[in-house]
């Protein structure tokens, strides 16, 4: 049976809701289902009421849409609960912290302490190296995990900005390289100079122009032999001419008799 409203508006905004309430569901976070004051406390009271028939399906809905919980043949289920116990392993994941790793320092004493567990080492301390008092006061696992967050996204910040930098570089590069790619490619050959020297040398009007041409034709053509695919070698050495058998003193003839050597 739906209630009764002193507002038409007010019906308007409960039917509304009732109507679609699981395309609702899909869209809301746990946080504001938790509580709607933003409507009224009138859908509190529906969804926190165990006897809520309209209150059992939103959550139901909700939990197995937007929570992804299984849906569970039995009609006892209690999916508020489901949801309650999924964040809370959720959280216990995400705030677990080795005892290895995290030995927070008491304030008071300034010694190492582990208040939230029994520790034999430090239980059974018998150097006084471990806090002993009554009462800790040092940083929870919150704050730890949250200032080691930060300090992470510090250094990761670091390193992003020093690739950035590195990539601006490469950039900067990158454009030179194929600007001299750019006057490589526009460069022409050695070959079509020649033509041109060959005329300066021979009639050039002043002698020294003539002089010029000839050793800048001279350093050309020896550019244009290095773009030769096939060309003499430099370094090139003939091999030594291979002595005969007279030369080394051996004149033997085995056509001979044996006789002939002794």
């Amino acid at each position: 049976m739906n209630p009764q409203f002193e507002t038409i508006s007010a019906a308007n905004s409960y039917f509304a809701f009732k109507d679609n309430i699981s395309n609702v569901a899909s869209f809301l976070k746990l946080d504001t289902v938790i509580d709607f004051t933003v409507l009224s406390k009138f859908y509190n009271n529906i969804l926190n009421n165990p006897k809520s028939s309209f209150g059992k399906h939103f959550w139901k809905k909700f939990a197995i849409q937007n929570q992804n919980i299984k849906k569970f043949k039995g009609k006892t289920i209690n999916y508020k609960f489901k949801i309650v116990l999924k964040r809370v392993k959720e959280m216990k994941r995400i705030t677990s912290v080795s005892k290895w790793y995290f030995e927070p320092n008491c304030e008071k004493c300034n010694k190492r302490c582990c208040p939230d567990e029994i520790l034999p080492w430090q239980l059974n301390d018998n150097g006084n190296h471990y806090c002993n008092c009554e009462f800790v006061k040092c940083i929870t696992k919150r704050d730890f995990l949250a200032s080691k967050y930060k300090n992470k996204i510090k250094k990761l910040n670091r390193r992003r900005e020093y690739l950035i930098k590195q990539l601006d570089e490469n950039y900067i590069k990158t454009d030179d390289a194929f600007r001299q790619k750019e006057e490589f490619d526009n460069m022409p050959s050695f070959k079509s100079l020649i033509p041109i020297l060959k005329n300066l040398k021979k009639n050039a009007r002043y002698k020294s122009t003539r002089s010029q041409s000839q050793r800048l034709y001279l350093e050309v053509k020896r550019l244009y032999q290095q773009e030769n695919n096939e060309r003499p070698n430099m370094n090139y050495k003939a091999p030594p001419d291979n002595k005969d058998d007279d030369d080394l003193g051996l004149n033997l003839n085995f056509s001979d008799t044996e006789d002939d050597y002794f």
